[in-house]
């Protein structure tokens, strides 16, 4: 039982027999009609990766999809050998107009590793383009969304497929998941920097960060502040009746005087 293989290929397999699993595969041309439709202007999409052996493999499927590409004359840029510095001084020098589609980069060509969200981090704040994706493992780490592989998601598939082994069902004879449904995602914070409209979002995007946020925290600040207006107001009717010159005999307990005496000095 596998899980989260990329750019599977039946030979992989070798001479294994029982055996299946959920693939994990992102969804290059629905994030470029995406972007095409988002960013009429758009001038060029620059895809990014390293060159690592998954790497190697996203290579092949991109420059597979560019050999082939029919419904958009936007070229496309790979870059991939190359190292950090070199890449965010690429990112940084980008024209206007263009658009970046970032997959992951874990290695650079100097042997430097960068954490999943690191990088992304990294690169779209050198970067003054937006930065799309396809995992969702990078939203809330630079980019601005797009279609996004979950792996929640082939987690869940693999389970279910794990079950069916548990009760008798041999592997073999449970198809292995090749596509898996993306989610449309996208990063509030990054939409308003590169001043993108809710309103021309696909109507099935989930926009994380997004202004009901912001709003119930402004609900949340006012409720608060009318609670103390209130109670402020509370003390304040208690003040008049207080007199610090009388004598204790008029209270029953110290203590309540005490305590209306602390509380008139804070006020």
């Amino acid at each position: 039982m596998f899980c989260g293989i990329n750019n599977f290929r039946k030979e992989d397999l070798g001479p294994l027999k029982s055996i299946t699993g959920v693939l994990e595969e992102f969804d290059i041309e629905s994030n470029i009609q995406l972007i095409t439709n988002l960013h009429p202007m758009c001038s060029k999409i620059v895809m990014i990766t390293d060159n690592t052996i998954t790497g190697q493999r996203i290579q092949k499927e991109i420059q597979t999809y560019q050999r082939k590409q029919t419904f958009t004359k936007v070229p496309i840029e790979l870059i991939y050998d190359v190292s950090t510095k070199e890449l965010k001084t690429l990112l940084y020098r980008l024209d206007p107009n263009s658009i970046v589609l970032f997959t992951f980069f874990f290695r650079d060509n100097k042997g430097e590793y960068l954490e999943y969200d690191k990088a992304s981090t990294l690169f779209s704040r050198n970067c003054n383009v937006p930065v799309y994706g396809v995992w969702k493992f990078h939203l809330e780490s630079g980019i601005i969304g797009g279609y996004l592989t979950a792996g929640y998601l082939q987690d869940s598939l693999a389970a279910q497929s794990a079950l069916k082994i548990l009760k008798g069902t041999p592997a073999n004879k449970i198809p292995i998941i090749k596509d898996l449904p993306s989610q449309l995602n996208f990063d509030y914070n990054q939409l308003e920097r590169f001043d993108i409209a809710l309103s021309d979002l696909p109507e099935n995007a989930i926009i994380l960060n997004g202004p009901d946020k912001y709003r119930q925290l402004i609900i949340k600040a006012l409720w608060i502040i009318g609670v103390m207006i209130i109670n402020f107001g509370s003390v304040h009717q208690l003040i008049p009746f207080t007199n610090q010159n009388a004598p204790l005999v008029r209270f029953t307990s110290k203590r309540p005087l005490i305590m209306y005496r602390h509380y008139t000095s804070a006020i």
